[in-house]
């Protein structure tokens, strides 16, 4: 194969906002390489944490594909999606690589190199799956990588890698997103943030730019923010959720003049490698633009007064984006008792299907029978669980009935502590956000719109 001078378009999400749907949209561009869903989101860990702490051989590097990347041959894999499997408008094509096909592309480029490095297992990767597909692409076209939530360190492998990166943040309304991305902990239940409050890990993620639900331990974001300033060979811009659906031809124009490509009318058809996509299975079936993902109201999770009152607290995000206004009377509530406002408890902390995953987990539903559950519910420390992010994902095959009894009686007055404890740390984080808006010394938004 030979090697073209590839480039980076970066995707980075704001929670939940779009960010699959656009890579949905350019997969079908002659000038950018996708992988399907969110595929090349690893690739970066897995050279750090595996490819690279072996010999670098081809031997290495298929056994490394095969362990880590095995989705591209199944996608019913933890790291796949439903939706992969329902592609195609009658919804019978999954999107499967052969892997003799795969490994064949693969084998290929990897002989054409003196010296397989890092940005190699990048470009090889999106080559050998799209060409065994029967995909292939013009010079100087732009890899889609989707940067979605990565440490500054992969950004920074981006631009050591590529001569030229763009990063296109998504970002959506901020009471919408959080709403989505409450629904997001309550459909996958992630274990790390099982017995922590849904709504405190949203707002975090959206407001703070800390991820609270996907480790153990608070992880920055880059939503909002940059990673890098704009320079030669790195730029940052940002679209609206709203205007991909609503002003779509508008806004994949700007997109393809940035990135100094041709407007093709594929940008309008959600797909991944040319087949109709349905969305996220937990999201609103819908495939492309339309107008159902961005008027969804979350109303199973949120009331009307607890949007009132996620509006007012995003009071920032709301102003730099151009979402919401605020009235003389929002301002007199913020300003003068907004504290008042949030001791009443929120819907969705009376979320059935939370409640039921707790008590489960409780129960040792997802537990291996060598260390006590409390841990668990008081730490978030996940180290007596069974492998797999995801409890919706997690099954055991057995449980001792007397075994479960036990630790549920025994556990569930340490998960009342808990209870309590969320309450009040939910609502802490929340005044401290409400005093630093008041004083000015909020982080900044500092991201600049496509034009």
């Amino acid at each position: 194969m030979k090697d073209k001078d590839y480039k980076i378009i970066a995707i980075q999400n704001y929670g939940p906002s779009g960010s699959t749907l656009l890579h949905s949209l350019l997969d079908g561009h002659t000038n950018i390489i996708s992988l399907p869903w969110i595929y090349g989101l690893p690739l970066y860990f897995i050279w750090d944490n595996i490819v690279s702490e072996r010999e670098i051989n081809l031997t290495n590097l298929k056994k490394s594909i095969n362990q880590h990347l095995g989705v591209f041959f199944d996608p019913t894999l933890e790291n796949g999606d439903p939706s992969l499997t329902k592609m195609g408008k009658n919804e019978d094509i999954i999107i499967k690589v052969d892997k003799n096909s795969f490994f064949k592309y693969f084998e290929e480029y990897y002989k054409s190199k003196k010296k397989f490095q890092r940005r190699d297992f990048i470009i090889s990767i999106y080559l050998s799956f799209n060409m065994a597909y029967g995909k292939n692409f013009k010079e100087n076209s732009y890899i889609s990588f989707p940067i979605h939530d990565q440490p500054k360190k992969h950004a920074t492998y981006l631009i050591e890698d590529f001569y030229s990166v763009k990063f296109l943040h998504v970002v959506r309304n901020p009471v919408q997103t959080i709403g989505s991305l409450i629904k997001h902990i309550n459909f996958n239940q992630q274990k790390f943030s099982l017995f922590k409050s849904a709504l405190m890990c949203a707002i975090s993620a959206i407001i703070l730019e800390k991820r609270e639900h996907w480790e153990e331990r608070s992880y920055q974001l880059y939503c909002k923010t940059p990673y890098f300033k704009d320079d030669h060979n790195i730029e940052t811009r940002y679209v609206k959720l709203e205007d991909i659906h609503l002003k779509n031809k508008d806004v994949m124009n700007k997109v393809c003049k940035w990135l100094s490509i041709p407007y093709e009318n594929c940008l309008a058809e959600s797909t991944f490698v040319g087949f109709e996509w349905h969305n996220r299975a937990e999201s609103v079936k819908s495939s492309g633009i339309n107008k159902k993902t961005i008027s969804q109201k979350h109303n199973k999770l949120l009331s009307r007064f607890d949007k009132y009152r996620i509006k007012l607290i995003c009071k920032n995000e709301n102003e730099y984006f151009d979402y919401e206004t605020y009235n003389l009377y929002d301002l007199l509530i913020f300003y003068l008792i907004y504290p008042a406002l949030i001791i009443l408890p929120f819907k969705c902390d009376f979320s059935l299907r939370r409640q039921i995953y707790r008590f489960k987990a409780m129960s040792k539903k997802f537990s291996n029978d060598k260390y006590p559950i409390f841990e668990w519910i008081l730490y978030d420390s996940v180290v007596n669980t069974l492998p797999g992010a995801e409890l919706i994902k997690i099954k055991k095959d057995y449980n001792s009935k007397y075994m479960a009894l036990i630790s549920f009686i025994v556990s569930f007055p340490i998960y009342l502590i808990r209870v309590i404890i969320n309450y009040f740390k939910f609502r802490i984080m929340i005044i401290t956000i409400w005093v630093k808006i008041i004083l000015k010394k909020n982080h900044n938004i500092d991201i600049t719109p496509i034009k």
